[in-house]
């Protein structure tokens, strides 16, 4: 699903949506044992919300892992 998901996302959709995928990615990364990857995926998501302005989303990104 989240593939599909990828392939239909336009670049001028809400940046939450992406964000919404990348933090897929980094719960799949966690459940698979692969801590520094899904630290350096959260770690993006924290960027980008920061990048789009939306502090609201930045705290979440920075207070979930």
């Amino acid at each position: 699903m989240a593939d599909r998901a990828r392939r239909i996302l336009q670049p001028d959709w809400p940046v939450l949506l992406r964000v919404r995928l990348t933090r897929m990615d980094s719960y799949t990364a966690r459940k698979d044992g692969r801590f520094q990857d899904a630290l350096v995926i959260f770690r993006e998501v924290a960027r980008v919300c920061a990048q789009a302005g939306d502090w609201s989303a930045e705290i979440n990104a920075r207070t979930i892992w």
